[in-house]
């Protein structure tokens, strides 16, 4: 018997990477959200995971191997991405992922443009070829850059960028300690953001206080994961090669 909208099993997939150019705009969070509108404006309501991919390379396609076991088992009738580029910039497993997905029986959809299996091989073809022109182009900006002697690290959370340096922002560096020292107590990811939200400390988004940039209002074990993960509280500089 044929399942309903409601019926199937759903599975959001947003991606965002830096290797992007530029070309991504929009936070993780705003893709996600616009995913699951598209979803159950659809009648797709059945939403059995949500997945998001931070800072995830195009090319790197072992990030669905949890997406290829579930699909195996059985347990998910569709994946919905924002578009092909999203799904991935490598032509050969782009194409092999995407046939396994078929052969289970997993419906692909993308928001913003129309899912055509004849021609997907087009779009991918495409997308790597994008991901190779960006790559030659970020690699000439970033020798420019490093040769004016122009700072390439963004003021993470606890710092403040100043021309070439940066400063340390004593009100946030503080949270930034207080998390660490938590963690080494062996405090959680959740029960740290939810201390974090008792004692009213603004989040990350609120700290900066970006103009007409989304900010969210509550602290998330997904924050607390990404300073902890962060290299570069150690002190290392974190770039790519391409």
């Amino acid at each position: 018997m044929k399942k309903s909208n409601q019926e199937k099993r759903v599975v959001i997939y947003a991606r965002e990477s830096r290797d992007d150019n530029g070309e991504n705009y929009e936070r993780i969070e705003t893709q996600r959200d616009l995913l699951i509108k598209y979803c159950k404006s659809r009648g797709y309501t059945n939403i059995v995971d949500v997945i998001m991919d931070d800072d995830k390379s195009g090319t790197d396609f072992s990030r669905f191997k949890s997406i290829r076991e579930k699909a195996k088992e059985k347990q998910i009738d569709i994946i919905v991405f924002k578009n092909s580029a999203r799904l991935g910039r490598n032509q050969k497993e782009a194409l092999d992922f995407v046939e396994y997905l078929e052969e289970q029986g997993v419906e692909i959809i993308f928001e913003d443009e129309q899912y055509n299996e004849e021609i997907f091989g087009l779009y991918a073809w495409f997308n790597e070829r994008r991901a190779r022109d960006d790559s030659k182009n970020i690699r000439r900006n970033l020798r420019h850059k490093i040769e004016e002697g122009e700072l390439l690290v963004k003021a993470i959370y606890g710092y403040n960028k100043n021309e070439k340096k940066l400063i340390i922002n004593k009100e946030t560096a503080s949270v930034v300690k207080e998390i660490f020292e938590l963690y080494s107590k062996n405090w959680g990811y959740q029960k740290i953001a939810t201390y974090l939200n008792k004692k009213g400390v603004p989040t990350p988004s609120q700290s900066r206080n970006f103009a007409n940039a989304k900010q969210t209002t509550n602290w998330k074990a997904q924050h607390i994961v990404r300073i902890l993960d962060d290299r570069r509280y150690l002190g290392d500089y974190v770039g790519r090669t391409y």
